[in-house]
């Protein structure tokens, strides 16, 4: 069930006068054990007011560049000319309706703006007040065990191996050389890893074997693997029972938990050592938050993912990890892929290049802001949306 709007976010009647939509792609190619991208798009929103500018990001299409932004430049006009608040609602009351890509990013970019207009930070209009610094994990997404050894002893070198993601492709014998990469540099003391199978043991829901399930997560967890998000198409149940078959081994259950409007309702105390907030794909910036404290509530541990996340999106979510006390947060700016964004960036709050991640004090709204005459240098399309354009 969708969460009411904040009274924090009500009431903020400055208005929007211009929405700029940037496209922004990425050659980069991602293994998963469902397939592989080669590429994939990004978009940047910008929403203006007279005086302040809030920025978010969503992944628009995966290895499609001529990918087109028209719908999303439609919802986008219908909020050029209403108050912020008034956006909001408008967002929310179309969050079953509009695209969650679309919804969650613009959303973002509202609440960093009202932030702004307020002169407060963005969690705190959330709710949300802890200060945590939080680890960014270190993710790999390859299948070749010598690529992620090499990464791996990268990240130790750069004080960056706290928290290891890789992907696990749901072949025993795969991951198992994966995992044993990781720990040839990364010692379980000094470590803590994540494999992420992508449903990869078991992906027909109503064909699980859950026997083999259970047995290939022992496996993995002698083999050094701490934790394991989706290892099959699970439902809340079956994680409920694999979770105490397992222990040690935590469960990350993460595509069941999206969108956030929808899995608050369902999700259960004990299915789960932790949780995933997934960013991309959770639809809601405010129902994310109230997904985590429910999570929370439940007595499991909260982490914040990704969507291969590269620009504004970032920082916004690092400082959402830091004041709800995540277990670490992977959305963070990527070596390579975020280098063209970082160029354009003129303030940040957050600096994910060191572990763990602070917050700047007492920042506005999300505490970014770009060069957005640099930032179109670097996009392959830009649209500029006012009102009745």
């Amino acid at each position: 069930m969708k969460a009411a709007l904040y009274d924090s976010l009500c009431n903020i009647n400055d208005e929007i006068q211009e929405i700029r939509l940037f496209k922004y792609n990425v050659e980069a190619v991602r293994k998963f054990s469902f397939g592989v991208w080669t590429s994939r798009q990004h978009v940047f929103i910008a929403v203006k007011t007279a005086d302040h500018i809030g920025y978010g990001e969503n992944i628009i299409s995966i290895n499609d560049p001529d990918v087109s932004l028209d719908e999303w430049i439609a919802w986008a006009r219908i909020l050029v000319g209403k108050s912020i608040s008034e956006a909001l609602h408008i967002v929310r009351d179309n969050l079953e309706i509009w695209r969650d890509r679309f919804t969650e990013m613009t959303e973002m970019a509202l609440i960093d703006l009202a932030g702004k207009e307020k002169g407060v930070s963005a969690v705190s209009l959330l709710g949300l007040n802890e200060i945590h610094n939080v680890n960014g994990a270190f993710v790999v997404l390859n299948d070749d065990p010598d690529y992620v050894s090499c990464m791996i002893d990268k990240a130790v070198k750069r004080d960056l191996s706290q928290v290891i993601k890789v992907k696990l492709f749901g072949n025993l014998d795969t991951d198992i050389r994966i995992i044993k990469a990781v720990r040839k540099n990364a010692s379980r003391k000094d470590s803590y890893l994540i494999g992420d199978v992508n449903t990869g043991y078991g992906r027909d829901a109503d064909s699980i074997d859950m026997e083999y399930v259970t047995k290939a997560m022992h496996i993995l967890y002698n083999e050094g693997l701490d934790a394991c998000e989706d290892p099959a198409a699970l439902d809340v149940n079956q994680y409920t029972v694999l979770q105490k078959e397992v222990s040690p081994l935590s469960l990350i259950p993460d595509v069941i938990m999206r969108p956030s409007w929808k899995s608050i309702d369902f999700i259960k105390p004990g299915m789960a050592d932790i949780c995933n907030i997934h960013p991309g794909s959770a639809g809601s910036i405010i129902d994310a938050v109230e997904l985590a404290r429910k999570i929370k509530s439940n007595g499991a541990g909260v982490m914040i993912g990704d969507d291969s996340l590269i620009g504004p999106a970032c920082t916004g979510w690092q400082q959402i990890a830091i004041a709800l006390g995540a277990r670490w947060v992977e959305a963070v700016e990527k070596d390579d892929d975020s280098d063209s964004f970082k160029a354009t960036i003129l303030e940040c709050a957050t600096d994910s290049s060191i572990n763990p991640i602070g917050c700047k004090p007492s920042i506005k709204g999300f505490g970014l802001l770009l060069d957005e005459k640099l930032l179109s240098d670097y996009c392959t399309e830009e649209h500029i949306v006012i009102s009745g354009k």
